[in-house]
């Protein structure tokens, strides 16, 4: 019992520090968030309601960037020694990654849309900055994302050129 309890423990432990940037940036935007809530950062809501439909337009472009990353990790799975990450937990940091982001994106996605449909929604300030960082959290996560898949991809790249060179030198590398 003690020892499947530190093993939980260690397992729980070597996830965390795996995903220590993504724990950071969820707490950071969150805090954001929050603090934009109380403080109202922006405190006017601007008089002309097409800023809500620009919102929703951006966030659905970010949003959509971040599943074509999602679709691009998921198809480097069977490449390389990805496979071998994969089953090591190491991929689940850029997964979580892009799943956060998208999190993000869709709360001012779903604010967005609701202020478009109903404009006296967002006479609230409070709402109108949950609406804009929940996106730039949306954001900071996608730039995470494009970093993940460029390193993602140079691993990928690396293991196929040591492996045209093997294939080259007769299987020594």
């Amino acid at each position: 019992m003690i020892k499947e309890e530190q093993t939980k423990y260690e397992v729980f432990k070597e996830k965390f520090k795996k995903n220590l940037l993504n724990f950071i940036l969820i707490v950071l935007s969150i805090l954001l968030i929050l603090s934009a809530w109380k403080f109202k950062f922006i405190p006017k809501v601007p008089d002309k309601d097409d800023i809500h439909l620009a919102i929703l337009t951006i966030s659905t472009v970010f949003a959509g960037f971040m599943f074509t990353s999602l679709g691009l990790l998921i198809g480097f799975i069977d490449k390389a020694n990805m496979p071998e990450l994969e089953s090591a937990g190491y991929t689940g940091q850029y997964f979580n990654g892009i799943l956060i982001g998208i999190a993000f994106l869709v709360l001012s996605i779903t604010v967005s849309f609701i202020t478009v449909i109903n404009p006296d929604f967002i006479k609230n300030c409070a709402i109108y900055n949950i609406e804009i960082f929940s996106l730039i959290s949306g954001i900071l996560f996608f730039l995470k994302a494009v970093i993940d898949v460029f390193s993602i991809l140079r691993r990928v790249r690396n293991f196929v050129k040591d492996e045209y060179i093997k294939k080259l030198n007769g299987g020594i590398k």
